[in-house]
């Protein structure tokens, strides 16, 4: 089945069927690098701001992921361990004591270096509602660990389920708290996200303006017919039902497409008001 054509595609092919697919292949990665920086900058205006207490380019939550790969293997390691216990020559039997140990140290390690990152500060309600979720495995993991822990008389299973359940609560209940005892710095890392995704739009627009100029010089310097690529483009694009604008210059599609993918691919942090309107059409008056 063949993919679903863009705008930016179609212009791809445009540029191509002229002989001018270079220049488009250029276009096209400058305009991936535009986005890629676009998107690493104002994950770092966050970052810079807030350390790493927010999920939009902050470190905590990677680590909860961690905690959380570690404490789900630790727990089925110890409800399957009791039942190799009588079987010979069983490294799952003869070192689960051993995983157990070194994964409830790890884990308790993880979750700590996590607190100490954010210390008495609110973490952003993504992290928060993270942390939270990934409480809801430990329920099944701790009634499993003590299943197995029953049936084989050996209490490790259940002691680091139980550990790490706890440790979990502990920590979630943490940053619960210190959201809730300041209520207007919990706001503020919110809403940090679309404001420095706000901040970074006039940058984007400056960098798409940039692109614009020298993609018309590389097509003036070869004699290229920018006009025709336009009737071209906005051709296709008609015929395959997509809306275009012929004020729009050779390469505009390509431009946009490339570099706001980033805005796509966070518009769940923009803020309402603003989250669908594309940075190329920006109003010049929005203030970062």
């Amino acid at each position: 089945m063949a993919l679903a054509q863009t705008l930016a595609s179609i212009e791809l092919e445009v540029f191509a069927r002229f002989g001018h697919r270079e220049i488009a292949d250029e276009l096209w990665r400058r305009g991936l690098e535009v986005d890629r920086d676009a998107a690493r900058e104002a994950r770092r205006r966050v970052r810079a701001r807030f350390g790493e207490r927010s999920e939009y380019g902050g470190r905590i939550l990677p680590l909860l992921g961690i905690a959380t790969i570690i404490g789900m293997s630790g727990a089925i390691v110890g409800a399957i361990a009791p039942t190799h216990r009588n079987t010979r020559y069983s490294p799952l039997a003869t070192y689960a004591d051993a995983i157990l140990l070194v994964s409830v140290a790890g884990l308790v390690l993880v979750y700590a270096v996590a607190v100490v990152m954010a210390g008495s500060r609110p973490v952003s309600a993504g992290v928060l509602g993270f942390a939270t979720r990934i409480l809801l495995p430990w329920v099944p993991a701790v009634a499993a660990a003590g299943f197995a822990a029953d049936r084989a008389a050996a209490p490790w299973p259940f002691v680091f389920a139980a550990t790490g359940a706890g440790v979990a609560a502990l920590m979630t209940g943490w940053f619960w708290i210190v959201r809730r005892r300041r209520p207007v710095d919990a706001v503020t890392i919110d809403a940090a996200p679309a404001s420095a995704i706000e901040e970074q739009l006039p940058l984007l627009r400056d960098a798409q303006e940039q692109l614009r100029i020298e993609v018309a010089e590389r097509l003036r310097d070869v004699g290229a017919d920018e006009a025709q690529l336009v009737e071209w483009r906005t051709g296709v694009a008609g015929e395959q039902g997509l809306e275009d604008s012929a004020a729009a210059p050779a390469g505009d599609a390509m431009i946009r497409e490339q570099t706001e993918r980033w805005l796509e691919r966070d518009r769940r942090f923009r803020s309402p008001a603003r989250g669908a309107e594309p940075a190329g059409e920006a109003g010049e008056g929005s203030a970062a």
